[in-house]
């Protein structure tokens, strides 16, 4: 759950970007952050403002970690916006063949 969430009752895209950032983490890892508590303690600790450490079992490079810990910033207005992130994802996947679907679903986040 991002921060903000509990801070004020309207949803805010900086919210999704923390919700991005926890999937990003997962997808990566193949583990929620702090997987290895109960969801209601790991709620806890990302809403205290605790984070998971970088996982060094993976291969996550320098911009994608930074991108997460944005993501993961408990000010929501320093949030790397979308358009940023699939920048990011552009350039780190660039020579990586993608199919057409994928391509079709970045072009709806970068508009």
């Amino acid at each position: 759950m991002s921060p903000n969430v509990t801070e004020v009752t309207q949803h805010i895209k900086a919210s999704d970007m923390h919700a991005f950032g926890v999937t990003a983490f997962e997808v990566l890892t193949g583990r929620p952050p702090f997987y290895e508590i109960n969801e209601i303690s790991a709620t806890y600790l990302m809403l205290s403002g605790s984070r998971p450490p970088r996982p060094d079992h993976h291969k996550v490079s320098d911009p994608v970690w930074r991108m997460i810990q944005s993501c993961w910033n408990p000010v929501a207005s320093r949030r790397m916006p979308i358009k940023e992130v699939v920048t990011l994802l552009e350039a780190e996947l660039s020579g990586i063949p993608t199919p057409d679907a994928w391509r079709h679903c970045w072009n709806i986040l970068s508009d």
